[in-house]
Order: C-alpha cells, then sequence, then structure tokens
C-alpha cells in the first residue's frame, strides 16, 4: 500500500506483444490461433513507477 501511495503500479501484460524491455520470458509454448510472441501468462507481475521500470513481468510466450 505504501508503494501504491508513491505511485508504483503494475502493468497488463497477458494478450500483448512480448517486449524485451518490459517482460522476462521464462519459456514459450507452441501453440494454435495465437500470434507469434504474444504473452500467454504471468508468472510474476511486473512494476513500474510513472514510465520507469522498476522491475520486470515474468511470462510465457507463444511460438507460433
Amino acid at each position: 500500500e505504501a508503494l501504491r501511495r508513491r505511485g508504483v503500479e503494475t502493468f497488463e501484460v497477458v494478450g500483448q506483444d512480448f517486449n524485451p524491455e518490459w517482460h522476462e520470458a521464462l519459456g514459450s509454448d507452441p501453440l494454435d490461433g495465437r500470434r507469434d510472441g504474444e504473452i500467454t501468462a504471468e508468472i510474476r507481475k511486473g512494476y513500474r513507477l510513472g514510465s520507469r521500470l522498476l522491475r520486470p513481468a515474468l511470462v510465457k510466450v507463444a511460438q507460433a
């Protein structure tokens, strides 16, 4: 709560395209019907302060 009052927030990642500046990939899954590089699961939340990244989100990515 103290961090939230200072402006720290999480960001949504599932369904977005993988961006190495904001996401850390744990692995990939071969999935039909998903875009190559689409984030399919969030393992650990990422945090930012305004436009500054504090911790990247740990994610799984679709592999076409």
